[in-house]
Order: C-alpha cells, then structure tokens, then sequence
C-alpha cells in the first residue's frame, strides 16, 4: 500500500510518534531520556520547533509538535539520528534504532488540540502501567499542573489558555478535563488522520492546508540547480572547481548541500548537476541521501539558502 503523503504547514500542529524497531526499547534508563531531551533542546532552537506535549514511552515515543518554517522532516530525522548514534553508542549496538519513517498527523488545532494534549497524556494509563497520568514522571503532564518547571522548548500556554486566562484556573479545568473518563471524549483516531494526506480535521480543514503547502511550496523550488551550485560556493567559502574537485571533508559537505537542494528545490534532477559538476550521478545520490546526517552539510545549505533569498529580495 502507498503511503500517505506527507505535507509541510509552516505553522501546522503535527502529532509527532517515532518507534522503536521491531518494538525494541528506545531507551533503558533515565539517562536515555534526558539525552533525547537534550536533542531536543538543541534542535528546537536550530529548526525552530516547539513542543506542545509530549510522553516518552518504552518502546515509543509522542509529541505534538508546532513546527515554523523548517518542514518537520528536517527536525525529526536530525533528531532520531543524533538519538540513534548516542544510544548505539552507549550500548555498542549497531543497525536501526528506529521502525521506519517517523508518523506525523497534520492536526486541526482549532478543533482538536485539547484532545491531542490528553491523548498524549493518557498514553501509559491505556497500556496500564500506572493508573493516572501523574504517575507517569516521563510526559508533559505534571508541567500542566505546576508540578514541574517546564522545559524552554515546552509551550503549556495555547493548551492552557483555552481553559481559563488565569494561570491557577486553567490547571484546575485541566485536571478536570484529563479526569474525563474516555468514553465522553471524541472517537478520534491520532495516529492515522482521517483525510487521504495525514491530518486530523474536517475536509474544509484538509483542502486548505493541502492548498497552503501547495501554495509556499514552489517559493521553495524555484531555483535552478545554476544558482545552487554558486549559493553553495558562496556560502561554503569555495571556488565552483574545489567543490567538484576537492576530497576535503568542506568540499564533501558542499557537495551533500548542493545534491540536497537541487532535489528539493529545483526541477532539475541530479543527472543534469552531475554534468554540470562532472561527477557520477550515484556518487552525488549517495551524497544527497547522507545529508540529514551531517550537521556540517546543512548548515552549508542554511547558509546556501539565505544566499538565494537575498538575491531574489534584490533582483
């Protein structure tokens, strides 16, 4: 069966659920999981993403996710990299640490934020490991209540703001919400959306956000892999022949970069910037597909970026 295809809303609220291969555990004790929130820290502010709520499971893990104008592919496969190699590092494992590509349900917050947040919550009550969600020391639940501090990449504040503008208010009408028994709350599948793209709302909701993404996508594509290839030298530093020449670990980022952009934001493919780099279009496949894995690379391509926007503001 195809997938469902996954689209960007800068903006959009994302249920975010990222699994464990085979059901494995992702993490064995509590220093597992603050390094995964470690990353997050690190990675909310490089992608500019916020957490609205979150529970880390054994095997899996849930978020709802604000995204800006970074697509969450970016930041989830930063993530579940980086958390990949520590815990592979940790324990002297090798292969997959995660099953497959992560899920990500495009939500109506409108109509469904509150119910996204209890969902989350409610997570370790419905696999009956603790009997209340203040039991369970690894979600965002007890920073609703005023229990914790909550983390800088943790937003309580559009949750709590539908319940009362009063700070003490809305944890009581939260408490009271989160005590719902589940039968009162709404049949509502998250974690599969119920539109032919994975979102969560009503086909009004749907065929506007499929028209946003459809709209802001081709500002992101317009490029020719010509004015790649020279923003990436700019902003690597380099000459257009050491980037096709040279075996330096800044030639190969580059390299990652360019293949990278010209896949996502041209129409161009890698066979015709092959030719234009006289390189072998596996060799610059290859490259294209390790660039989520070096930090070095797209912080070239960032940089690439900010360079075709400033030439476009001013032509």
């Amino acid at each position: 069966m195809a997938r469902k295809l996954r689209i960007h809303v800068a903006g959009g609220l994302y249920h975010v659920i990222l699994r464990g291969n085979n059901r494995q555990p992702i993490f064995h004790d509590d220093k597992d999981r603050y390094r995964l929130e470690d990353l997050i820290e690190e990675g909310s502010s490089r992608f500019h993403y916020q957490l609205l709520g979150y529970c880390w499971m054994g095997n899996h893990i849930h978020a709802a996710v604000q995204v800006g104008k970074v697509p969450l592919s970016s930041a989830i496969q930063n993530l579940s990299f980086r958390y990949a190699g520590y815990f592979n590092w940790r324990y002297q494992r090798v292969g997959h640490l995660f099953q497959g590509r992560f899920k990500a349900i495009l939500i109506d917050s409108d109509s469904y934020l509150l119910q996204l947040v209890r969902y989350i919550h409610m997570n370790p009550v419905r696999a009956q490991l603790v009997d209340t969600p203040d039991a369970w020391a690894w979600s965002s639940h007890r920073a609703y209540v005023g229990e914790i501090a909550a983390p800088p990449w943790l937003d309580t504040a559009p949750v709590l703001a539908r319940f009362s503008d009063r700070p003490q208010r809305a944890r009581k009408a939260y408490r009271t919400f989160m005590g719902m028994p589940e039968k009162m709350m709404s049949p509502l599948d998250f974690e599969r959306g119920n539109q032919k793209v994975p979102i969560l709302g009503d086909e009004l909701f749907a065929h506007r956000m499929e028209r946003k993404a459809f709209r802001d996508a081709p500002a992101m594509e317009q490029f020719s892999a010509e004015e790649i290839v020279n923003a990436v030298c700019l902003a690597a530093g380099m000459s257009g022949e050491g980037i096709c020449t040279s075996r330096r670990a800044d030639a190969l980022h580059a390299r990652m970069a360019a293949a990278h952009l010209v896949l996502t934001r041209s129409d161009r493919n890698l066979t015709a910037l092959a030719r234009m780099m006289a390189r072998d279009p596996s060799t610059l496949s290859r490259a294209a597909m390790r660039y989520e894995a070096s930090e070095a690379a797209q912080e070239v391509a960032g940089r690439a970026l900010a360079v075709l926007a400033n030439a476009r503001m001013h032509a």
